[in-house]
């Protein structure tokens, strides 16, 4: 933290809301609190208010059948993050280098950071001090250690090497100057005089190691997805976590394997935060030497269904008489109760015990409402269909996806053209982003869906005549990828957020001289930017066509227009503003 502004470090969000808003409104911080990531860089925020991402089983190991990135904490977390994005208190961009120059200029009281921001932030200059994160939470804990590979040939030479050398106050300490992350090395972290080690020492004290299982391969891309989509306001945070978990199962695949649950409609009555969820982490039932699966839950009084379902889903369940796909258990309770729920993997047959309670019902899960943001799709002419999820959309048949709506060209036509993966696909035109109004095969109102395929990856073109309702479908090869100029000046050209390499109310576009250009209409103020192609930030370019380099900056005097042109042959981005 600034301790220029900041006296007395904070010790719970909120503090850290009334020392950052006092700022803002005195005029000294742009911003009350920036985030450099979404993952590791916000976890400590996401653990303060009970979120984590994989539970731990009895012997206090990562259980990756307990998956939390959509736990009741973590939506919470993201609540807090939307509705200050939403008032200005936290900016909406989180990219790692802007959130250190904004906090590297006095633009922001708050950081968090961690050990590798400690050189860039002292040679800033910008007076700071280090403190424990707010209201408990705690950050992920990674060590950096050696480590002998048993298929080596020179195993013991490599042994002798790293007791011999490695393992010496002279390299321990060559290795804490240069990467400037706490020693484990016991002498060296005595001798050890760094306040801002010290410091991160007592933040970190109790840190959850990183998962190191194989799940968490499939939990980086998700996780970081849903929070982009929360600070920039793109979706809300029980949508955005809630996409995000069925992410992470579909790419865990198998997870669920061999899993017996008892769905039913007693499972939110119970407070497990589900119902009729086959997958539901709370709920499923436990194999016993018998080779029977039970579980013991206490459920309030209430009439009741449920039936067997394996594999965390609908695929292979049993119901009355262990018939598959059968008819459901009812079962009523006049007082709260103890119930047992026994599967027999032989018979398919479910039994129900029912109890006097031992213990208590869980508490009462709080769902905060949503209000629901809405948009008005007026106008919008819209090809929804299998193919839409492979576009980029949310999912397919979605007549609002903004990603694959058509545009009015001079001619009176609405057109849009798409690469896609090779495939069979159906689509229809509907208008007005919903179904009401529809055409199908020959301009039919609720007609056929066309029918088309691609042999290979391509692009697929679509044209729509609104006088005769005909949609004409072209199949061609791929096209260029798309050419962005993401930056903090996006939202004031009309995009949900900043930094948003997908955006395409900023995409450039290809002229005849080859180059990509853009005109926006923006307000006054300072950004910056740089080229992004493809729709995300794999391939990106910087300050004189560097790969992956620095930010563009430039400053809008008043309110005007900013125009882009990107050479592809050399990756140079001019910008001209008026």
């Amino acid at each position: 933290y600034n301790t220029d502004m900041v006296a007395t470090p904070p010790t719970t969000w909120d503090e850290v809301l009334t020392m950052g808003t006092a700022l803002m409104d005195a005029g000294t911080s742009t911003y009350g609190l920036v985030f450099s990531g979404t993952t590791y860089d916000a976890f400590p925020l996401q653990t303060s208010f009970g979120g984590y991402i994989f539970g731990l089983d009895a012997d206090g190991n990562y259980d990756p059948t307990d998956l939390g990135v959509n736990s009741a904490g973590m939506v919470d977390a993201g609540n807090w993050i939307a509705d200050n994005v939403a008032s200005g208190f936290l900016s909406d961009s989180i990219d790692w280098d802007t959130a250190h120059v904004l906090f590297e200029t006095g633009e922001t009281p708050f950081l968090m950071a961690g050990p590798w921001a400690l050189d860039r932030i002292g040679e800033s200059g910008i007076p700071y001090a280090i403190t424990n994160f707010p209201s408990g939470g705690v950050p992920f804990a990674g060590v950096q250690g050696f480590f002998v590979n048993a298929l080596s040939d020179n195993v013991l030479l490599a042994q002798s090497f790293l007791t011999e050398y490695v393992a010496t106050d002279a390299v321990m300490q060559a290795l804490l100057d240069a990467g400037k992350r706490p020693s484990a090395f016991k002498t060296v972290a005595e001798a050890t005089d760094d306040a801002d080690l010290a410091a991160l020492g007592t933040a970190g004290a109790n840190a959850m190691l990183m998962p190191a299982i194989p799940e968490m391969g499939s939990v980086w891309g998700a996780w970081s997805d849903g929070f982009v989509q929360i600070f920039n306001q793109s979706a809300t945070p029980a949508d955005a976590l809630a996409n995000a978990e069925a992410q992470i199962i579909e790419l865990m695949g198998g997870l669920y394997d061999g899993m017996v649950n008892a769905p039913g409609s007693w499972q939110k009555a119970a407070n497990y935060g589900c119902e009729w969820d086959p997958a539901c982490g709370g709920t499923f039932l436990t194999e016993g030497d018998d080779g029977l699966f039970t579980g013991t839950f206490n459920i309030p009084a209430g009439e009741y269904e449920v039936k067997a379902a394996l594999h965390g889903g609908w695929g292979e369940n049993y119901g009355l008489d262990g018939v598959s796909g059968g008819d459901n258990y009812p079962f009523v309770l006049d007082v709260d109760s103890t119930v047992t729920f026994t599967f027999d993997p032989e018979s398919k047959l479910t039994t129900i015990e029912i109890g006097e309670l031992v213990g208590e019902i869980l508490p009462e899960v709080v769902e905060e409402e949503v209000v629901e943001e809405v948009v008005d799709n007026t106008g919008m002419v819209n090809v929804p269909g299998s193919w839409q999820a492979a576009a980029g959309c949310e999912g397919d048949w979605d007549p609002a996806c903004a990603v694959t709506a058509l545009t009015l060209g001079e001619d009176g036509l609405y057109t849009g053209a798409f690469n896609l993966v090779a495939g069979d696909y159906e689509a229809k035109a509907a208008l007005d982003g919903g179904w009401d109004v529809n055409y199908g095969v020959d301009g039919v109102a609720g007609g056929d869906n066309f029918a088309f395929s691609l042999a290979e990856d391509g692009s697929i073109s679509f044209s729509f005549d609104p006088v005769t309702f005909l949609l004409d479908i072209v199949v061609g090869e791929t096209l260029a990828p798309m050419v962005n100029v993401p930056g903090s000046w996006q939202a004031s050209a009309g995009c949900a957020g900043d930094w948003d390499p997908a955006c395409a109310v900023t995409e450039l576009l290809l002229g005849d001289d080859g180059l990509y250009t853009g005109t926006f209409e923006i307000v006054a103020g300072d950004y910056e930017t740089k080229v992004a192609l493809g729709g995300g930030w794999d391939v990106n370019y910087g300050v004189d066509g560097v790969a992956g380099g620095d930010n563009f900056a430039f400053s809008m005097a008043a309110d005007g227009t900013v125009t882009f042109t990107y050479d592809p042959t050399t990756n140079l981005l001019e910008i001209v503003t008026e």
